[in-house]
């Protein structure tokens, strides 16, 4: 099974229609953002700095909603997966 992509489901129920967005994290997958932190103080080595991962799930959703993630700025991305308690997938407390 694929975890990087978003499955989508057709809903049923009652003569009522719904679609259902999904996305499998795994545990690994939050461990290495986790590893991989960088902290205010901390030194940077080298030119990039990993900031953090959108799960495709999120980023889907949030094209349906109208925010391009690819086009926003990082820092309001990062903002927002704060904002909305999807913190653990930000991977730094420096300012961006």
């Amino acid at each position: 099974m694929d975890t990087t992509e978003t499955k989508t489901r057709l809903l049923t129920s009652a003569g009522d229609l719904g679609v259902e967005y999904s996305q499998e994290i795994t545990d690994d997958f939050i461990q290495d953002i986790q590893d991989r932190f960088t902290g205010a103080n901390d030194r940077i080595d080298g030119n990039f700095l990993f900031v953090g991962s959108v799960p495709a799930a999120i980023a889907d959703r949030w094209m349906r909603e109208g925010y391009n993630v690819f086009e926003e700025p990082i820092r309001k991305s990062l903002a927002r997966l704060k904002a909305e308690n999807f913190g653990k997938f930000v991977a730094t407390s420096k300012n961006i």
